[in-house]
């Protein structure tokens, strides 16, 4: 029922309650005294109506709204409650809030998805490079300069052991190692 309407009823309630009030008698406080009888109507009947026209207004008005439109979702507080001022009074739903959690989800496994494709083309990228420094190592001719760039190149991808790229190099490794050998004994 609407504050309106119950608000409506009281008023009538009280209106006929008055009404039979002052019909009893209770109103004049002659009720059981000895008073001037009343007279007989002589001949016809005499039919009465009574009409009556009455405006309700409330005591108190209040404006009540939400910050934006959308269905209620839950009320915090019933018909007939007392609340304070800035009390929530219910709560909207969102248009689609199951809707909204599963867009979310989707973009969270789009998200990881996204990332491991990233991280998978980084990891193809890489290989490419250390395939294409360890190429040019052997079209160099120069073994110092050959020998800074393997030294390079291991630094950039760590796990990376070249040998075997410096024959020039290897070939005086192993001469001075036969020299010492030959030397000690």
């Amino acid at each position: 029922m609407t504050l309106k309407r119950l608000i409506l009823v009281v008023a009538a309630l009280i209106l006929l309650a008055a009404l039979v009030w002052a019909g009893s008698g209770l109103a004049s406080g002659v009720r059981g005294q000895a008073g001037t009888p009343t007279p007989e109507a002589e001949g016809t009947p005499v039919a009465v109506a009574v009409r009556a026209r009455a405006e309700v207004v409330p005591v108190l008005w209040a404006d009540l709204s939400f910050d934006g439109a959308g269905t209620v979702a839950e009320w915090f507080v019933a018909e007939g409650d007392l609340v304070a001022a800035g009390t929530p009074l219910g709560r909207l739903a969102t248009p689609d809030e199951a809707g909204l959690e599963r867009t979310v989800a989707q973009a969270e496994i789009d998200l990881r998805q996204a990332e491991l494709e990233v991280e998978r083309r980084g990891q193809e990228l890489l290989e490419a490079y250390k395939a294409e420094a360890v190429r040019t190592l052997g079209s160099l001719a120069n073994a110092n300069v050959k020998g800074l760039l393997r030294r390079t190149i291991g630094k950039i991808f760590n796990e990376l052991e070249f040998e075997g790229w410096c024959d020039e190099f290897e070939a005086r490794n192993a001469a001075s190692l036969e020299a010492r050998a030959a030397a000690t004994g």
